[in-house]
């Protein structure tokens, strides 16, 4: 049957509707899709730049609690090493009297007092039992009595301690402290530093050690990690130290799995294997770094087992801590529409092509806006994170030249807030001459090189000079910019070293001078006596040693007391200093008893002549705190060769037999030997 015209007329526009309703429909769903591909990558993106600073806000605080751990680490094993070369500690070693050793106890006690960080300071002998302890007890140092101290021969702390040599420093894992056999309750955490020492005869007769309260450590990784659910530190065997849940806590010391690694075992693998980073899996975003409390310390140092107090020795790059910080998956940012109103509104409002096209180009502009603003935020916070700094901080450009520097930077080196930098040199102006004051060109300096070779640099010893032409020692570490594969400037960061280096001094001024008299000790005249022996012998040389003693030096001391007495050494000692050349050496033995070495004589009678101005000199009136002193004393002196050959010990003894001889014969006179 064939369709009539009236029909098949009635039937187009039926069909061409149908047709519009078709295509309508496929571009309607094409525009719906590309527009929904188009707000799923906007959202993903702001995502992503919100979890970027996420990463960066985590990864600045656990870099800057890192940062405080290491710095208690090293401020402790200062303190360690000079409470062992203190003078008290020496003496009593020289001589275990019971005044001797209340002294060592008083020292202890200003130690803690003046601190607040140690829980306790004590000296242990070789057989493990305290000799000496005192306990800080609601902040007040007090001295444990002779009947309380124990026994720690058996504790895993002294054992490590006790096989280290001289200079060494042992370093304990973080656990609770353990009381007569028992964990003390309330729980305390510690650290416990020690080094051996020795007495006179270089024989180790035992340790010291400073129990460090481990809650300070904790109480500044709180401090850097301000969200407290966030923060944890755990051991090396994925243990927590300090947790979310305090029940979780200190398992290893209870003989528990490790709770940590049990709970995020595929995340603590990869924390484990590497030093620091970050990675976010279905539990959550986890940051994390790694501190080595032996890297952290000074002096080199031993490490003591991480795991608890059944632990043996351990190599440094075994003892480590992970300071992590975990945000759950409830705290992360989302792809999720309905937390963004004004895109679902385009969204919803993009019904036909003509609406999409403009939501499309209102789509890129926000796109801009939001990839501005985000490079803007960042920028923003990683500037508010440089300003908060405890390290100076510059960025170079291409040519060297400042584009930003913080206020700690202009700080040390002596600029004023609102000084203007930008723009400048930084070699010309922090970083032209060496240490020696040598001129150092541009091209020839490690820091500014960073951005030709686009290799880091760092050094834990360089110098910057200050506005006024000081130096300053710093710490520093210049690391290249690269963007799209080219170097396009540098970040420098430094911290000033002063202080450490102030320390070191001390330290080896302590080893080798008297603090009394602030003359040579008898470690550094015996190094110089061996060098003057050694080069005699060479050249077929001679030289002499003297030994002093004051006469009726223990009369004034009693009388008059020990500050008068001190005084008097002192005086001694500067009177004694004039009489001989530079190149040789008066040196306090110890007491009131000083000895001479002449590097360098031509005949016996050069020795007698500076035996005689010696004696002469000490008979000048001397006033100390009112009252008028007149001291002599005896001299002894040895001769090499004509006394002995290149022997030390031999050379000394005679001088001293010398001495006595002087003695018998009367006093204020010397004795040649033989």
């Amino acid at each position: 049957m064939e369709m009539t015209t009236q029909e098949a007329d009635s039937q187009y526009p039926a069909q061409a509707s149908h047709g519009f309703i078709r295509r309508f429909l496929v571009l309607y769903a094409a525009a719906a899709l590309i527009l929904t591909a188009l707000m799923y990558g906007i959202l993903k993106v702001e995502t992503n730049l919100q979890q970027t600073n996420l990463q960066i806000h985590e990864s600045g605080q656990v870099e800057i609690a890192a940062q405080l751990l290491a710095h208690d680490f090293e401020g402790v094993s200062s303190d360690l090493m000079l409470l062992a070369h203190s003078p008290s500690v020496t003496r009593y070693l020289a001589n275990p009297t019971a005044g001797n050793k209340e002294t060592v106890a008083d020292l202890m006690a200003t130690l803690a007092g003046e601190k607040q960080l140690y829980d306790k300071v004590r000296y242990i002998d070789l057989h493990g039992n305290e000799v000496i302890r005192v306990n800080l007890k609601n902040g007040i140092p007090e001295e444990t009595p002779q009947s309380a101290l124990q026994n720690k021969g058996q504790r895993y702390f002294f054992r490590e301690a006790f096989q280290l040599s001289d200079g060494e420093v042992y370093v304990s894992p973080l656990d609770l402290n353990v009381d007569n056999g028992k964990i003390e309750i309330p729980y305390k955490p510690m650290v416990r530093f020690a080094t051996p020492i020795f007495n006179s005869a270089r024989q180790k007769v035992g340790i010291l050690m400073l129990n460090l309260l481990g809650d300070k450590l904790i109480e500044h990784l709180h401090l850097a990690i301000m969200d407290d659910a966030h923060a944890m530190l755990l051991n090396s065997d994925g243990d927590w130290l300090s947790g979310p849940d305090p029940e979780q806590e200190w398992g290893f010391m209870f003989n528990r799995p490790p709770g940590f690694a049990r709970q995020f075992p595929a995340e603590w693998r990869v924390i484990a294997a590497n030093d620091w980073g970050s990675l976010k899996t279905a539990s959550g975003l986890f940051t994390y770094t790694t501190v080595n409390p032996v890297q952290a310390s000074q002096p080199p140092v031993s490490a003591g087992a991480n795991s608890g107090p059944a632990g043996g020795r351990m190599e440094s790059a075994g003892y480590f801590w992970k300071i992590v910080s975990r945000v759950p998956p409830e705290e992360l940012p989302s792809v999720t529409l309905s937390n963004h109103p004004v895109l679902l509104a385009i969204y919803g409002g993009s019904l036909v092509f003509l609406m999409f096209l403009v939501g499309y180009i209102a789509f890129v502009f926000r796109s801009r806006m939001l990839l501005r603003q985000a490079i803007f935020d960042s920028e923003r916070r990683l500037r508010e994170l440089a300003q908060t700094l405890a390290e100076g901080v510059y960025v170079l450009d291409e040519q060297g030249l400042i584009t930003y520097i913080n206020p700690e930077a202009k700080r040390l080196l002596g600029w004023a807030p609102q000084d203007d930098l930008l723009g400048k040199n930084a070699h010309e102006l922090f970083h032209y001459k060496r240490p020696d004051g040598a001129p150092l060109s541009e091209s020839d300096c490690p820091v500014t090189k960073v951005i030709r070779s686009g290799q880091a640099y760092r050094n834990e010893e360089e110098v910057f000079w200050k506005k006024n032409g000081k130096l300053i020692p710093i710490r520093v570490s210049s690391s290249p910019i690269v963007r799209e594969g080219k170097v396009t400037g540098s970040v420098v960061a430094f911290q000033d070293i002063t202080a450490r280096k102030r320390s070191q001094e001390a330290i080896h001024r302590l080893a080798y001078y008297d603090t009394l008299t602030n003359l040579p000790n008898r470690r550094l005249f015996m190094d110089r006596f061996s060098h003057a022996l050694t080069q005699a012998s060479r050249y077929h040389r001679a030289l002499a040693v003297m030994f002093l003693d004051l006469d009726h030096f223990k009369e004034i001391n009693d009388s008059l007391g020990h500050d008068v007495g001190d005084e008097l050494l002192k005086a001694v000692a500067a009177r004694l200093s004039t009489c001989v050349r530079s190149g040789d050496t008066v040196a306090r033995q110890g007491g009131d008893e000083f000895v001479i070495l002449l590097a360098e004589i031509r005949a016996v009678d050069d020795a007698i002549q500076v035996a005689e101005k010696l004696l002469s000199i000490l008979q000048g009136p001397v006033q100390i705190s009112g009252h008028t002193l007149q001291v002599s004393g005896s001299i002894g002196i040895a001769i090499y060769p004509e006394h002995g050959m290149a022997d030390i010990q031999d050379l000394m003894k005679k001088a001293d037999l010398a001495m006595y001889a002087a003695k018998r014969d009367g006093r204020n006179r010397y004795c040649l030997f033989g």
